[in-house]
């Protein structure tokens, strides 16, 4: 019989989407006063992987993703995605929104994305946010699934989210985890 045991926290990211880059600091610093210290952050760099937010944001679209210093408790996601969806709510301008944000856990098995959007590969976690399962880890790398987004399937980002894998594993070791 297995035991049921709470697994090991993940690393909070968040992904913001935008148009203006002269923003990503004034984002970057409210991110940091609701989340705590940024570790590190992936460049941002050119969206154009779909136009299905051209009209709600304009274009062109960056994406930036940022990487929390610490840990975050896998039950604690759900309410990330609400505080960032009141987040996005505030910056909105005529009822649009100037910025997206994706919060996301890497966990030592794998990268999720929290959503509010049902589908067969995601699992509800409550107060109606799923858990997207984006990429798992296997072999030594995140690997792509059918359905990843184009913008993490693109090795750089792949990299990035390595590279913080392997510093939350430093952070478990360091405390026990």
């Amino acid at each position: 019989m297995s035991q049921p045991q709470p697994p090991a926290p993940g690393l909070l990211t968040i992904s913001l989407l935008y148009r203006e880059p002269e923003r990503l600091e004034s984002i970057r610093s409210r991110l940091t006063s609701e989340f705590g210290p940024v570790a590190a952050e992936l460049a941002p760099f050119r969206f154009d992987f779909t136009d299905y937010y051209a009209a709600e944001l304009g274009t062109p679209l960056w994406r930036a993703i940022l990487s929390f210093e610490a840990p975050l408790a896998r039950e604690q996601l759900a309410a990330v995605k609400l505080r960032t969806n009141r987040l996005e709510e505030a910056w909105s301008e005529a009822g649009r929104r100037s910025v997206n944000l994706d919060p996301g856990l890497i966990t030592r098995e794998n990268f999720l994305l929290a959503t509010g959007k049902n589908s067969p590969h995601r699992v509800y976690l409550a107060e109606g946010v799923y858990a997207d399962l984006t990429l798992i880890y296997q072999q030594g790398a995140f690997q792509i699934l059918p359905w990843t987004y184009a913008d993490y399937r693109v090795a750089p980002v792949r990299e990035w989210l390595q590279l913080e894998r392997q510093r939350l594993l430093t952070l478990l070791a360091g405390s026990g985890a």
